[in-house]
């Protein structure tokens, strides 16, 4: 489970080449991916937890509603998870996430670049031998 930033996909947003050995632990890397540009992910709290559940047509549209997802959550409460653990059905169409965080602006945080919507940009979901891996662009 990994994920890494990408270079050169676009010339003014971020994009999160994310990884997992299942999809539940795809969608923990991208979270997390994700999470690291708006915030050092070290100075991020786990005094907050919250369960985020989630259906969609395809695992592609779970992942991107998922990250959709923690974006409201973000604006709408000002909390950052940092710690993920995700489980996504066998049809790959519902997610159960159990997520562990803190409010902006705690002490100590070290916020970096407001991430304002995931894009279907090159968007792309894929099996591979080891697993899954993700690509997801960023508007900031």
């Amino acid at each position: 489970m990994s994920y890494e930033y990408v270079e050169g996909i676009t010339a003014a947003d971020y994009a999160v080449r994310a990884s997992g050995k299942t999809l539940g632990k795809l969608f923990e890397s991208a979270a997390k991916g994700v999470t690291g540009i708006m915030i050092d992910s070290k100075t991020l709290g786990g005094k907050l937890s919250a369960t985020l559940d989630g259906e969609a047509e395809t695992v592609e549209e779970l992942l991107f509603l998922f990250l959709e997802e923690l974006l409201v959550v973000k604006d709408s409460k000002g909390v950052l998870f940092s710690s993920f653990s995700c489980v996504v059905s066998k049809d790959g169409k519902e997610l159960h996430c159990s997520v562990r965080g803190d409010k902006i602006g705690s002490k100590g945080q070290d916020l970096l670049v407001d991430v304002k919507g995931i894009t279907r940009h090159k968007f792309s979901l894929k099996k591979k031998k080891t697993g899954w891996e993700a690509l997801v662009v960023l508007d900031v």
